[in-house]
Parts: structure tokens; C-alpha cells; sequence
């Protein structure tokens, strides 16, 4: 069950960082915040360069409506804390039907195991 894992080993954590951002009153109960920890590790991006490791995950609100592709159209690259979305075709125009790979933790793992 998703919420008894969700209320076991990530809530705990979670409420711990969170708290020191958001008061008791906007606090919002577990399923809702489930609903929510679900969206951002859903559509997060992986901040780092290859080479230099993972940083970081951030959410960017414009990159999350791309589609994910694990055989994506485009990538994505960081400077600092900027997002570009890079295409290796040459004079591709942006579109919003670009995919991209949410996340490559997973790519070099058998299919049946992503």
C-alpha cells in the first residue's frame, strides 16, 4: 500500500524539512500530501552535469510539460540552477511535443525493472 509506505519512511522526513518552511495551519493532511510528494518526484529533474553527479532534483514547472521519452528528442542542461532544453537536431525549432528523460537514475536498469 502506497500510503502505509508513504506514512513509514517518507513522511517522517518529509514533515521534518518541511516544517521549517510551512507553518502547522498550511499544513495539509497525509493523502494530499502523498498526492503531492507523488507530482514533484514524478515531474523533478535531476540538476548535474554528466560527469559531476546528481546535485540535486529540482521541479521547473515549463520542463515538466514536456513529455518523458526514455528515448528522448531532447535533453536537458544546467547552468548553475538554469534549465536549457537542447535538441541534438540541428534548426529544431522548439515545440512542446519535445520528450525529454525525467529522470536517468533508471535508464541502464533491464526494462522490466524501470
Amino acid at each position: 500500500n502506497a500510503l502505509l509506505a508513504f506514512n513509514l519512511f517518507i513522511k517522517p522526513k518529509l514533515f521534518s524539512e518541511l516544517k521549517h518552511f510551512v507553518s502547522s495551519e498550511l499544513m495539509v493532511d497525509d493523502e494530499e500530501l502523498l498526492k503531492y510528494y507523488g507530482k514533484m518526484r514524478t515531474n523533478a529533474h535531476r540538476i548535474g552535469e554528466w560527469g559531476n553527479g546528481h546535485l540535486a532534483s529540482a521541479l521547473y514547472l515549463g520542463l515538466s510539460a514536456h513529455d518523458h521519452s526514455c528515448k528522448p528528442d531532447a535533453h536537458i542542461r544546467f547552468r548553475g540552477s538554469t534549465a536549457f532544453l537542447r535538441s541534438p537536431i540541428v534548426g529544431q525549432m522548439y515545440s512542446d511535443k519535445l520528450t525529454v528523460m525525467y529522470d536517468n537514475e533508471y535508464m541502464y536498469l533491464p526494462t522490466k525493472q524501470r
